[in-house]
């Protein structure tokens, strides 16, 4: 299911993510894909709640998101960090699979110690992907 805000081709589900509840079930989906959406969100936790409901025991959720130090990052609502889960669930409720920083500029992959850089300095990566199994 393809949800988004507008009502253009290949959209199943047109809603807006910030109005609440989602027109979703609760542990309706055993995958959910947020490629490049949550930035745009009011409110991350309510957002990650409704995640949390309309995923299954088991299932899980992909995020795809910029960095909140990468360039442009001050026009974005919200932002998804590798703490981002923690402070909306309980920890014994999901398991983080998979994390990992991402950039896209050349020069940028020849830079060492860019995981210790990246508390100083913007621009180091560009997004975040990260993979959550969800335990209920």
């Amino acid at each position: 299911i393809n949800a988004d805000f507008l009502n253009i081709k290949g959209v199943d589900v047109v809603m807006n993510l910030n109005k609440f509840p989602w027109p979703f079930k609760e542990n309706e989906f055993d995958y959910v894909l947020c490629s490049r959406i949550l930035e745009y969100s009011e409110d991350i936790e309510k957002v990650m709640l409704e995640l949390f409901r309309i995923v299954k025991n088991g299932g899980f959720i992909e995020i795809i998101s910029p960095y909140h130090k990468s360039d442009g990052a001050f026009k974005h609502k919200s932002f998804v960090t590798k703490d981002t889960p923690l402070a909306c669930w309980n920890k014994e409720n999901f398991e983080i699979l998979k994390l990992n920083y991402t950039n896209f500029g050349k020069i940028r992959n020849l830079i060492p110690f860019k995981k210790l850089l990246s508390y100083f300095l913007w621009g180091i990566y560009d997004s975040v992907h990260m993979k959550i199994k969800i335990i209920k």
